[in-house]
């Protein structure tokens, strides 16, 4: 089972400049929110291509990368910086469930 938070899918749908979230330039570690499979996951953006219009997102709390395109991102709004990872909340479970041996 695939655990994910998805954010509040309102807030990021849209044009940017309607909702005033849409950045003029996506940089690698800007935190972000990324439209996959029809749902907005909180991201970190790890490569940029601004030529291509490609932008590698390491979505943080599903654990995976994939690669999309500006019309997919949108800057996160303060909110939903607040809950660390999932993903590293799970690592955490993991780690003290097995006594401190992984």
């Amino acid at each position: 089972m695939r655990h994910r938070v998805l954010l509040v899918q309102s807030s990021y749908v849209g044009t940017g400049e309607m909702a005033g979230l849409e950045s003029s330039g996506w940089e690698v570690n800007q935190p972000c929110a990324v439209l996959s499979g029809g749902e907005w996951y909180r991201g970190l953006v790890t490569a940029v291509d601004e030529e291509q219009n490609v932008f590698e997102v390491q979505l943080v709390d599903v654990g995976q990368r994939e690669q999309t395109s500006r019309v997919s991102l949108r800057l996160l709004q303060p909110r939903d910086l607040i809950m660390p990872p999932v993903s590293l909340l799970r690592l955490q479970t993991q780690f003290h469930n097995s006594h401190g041996m992984l």
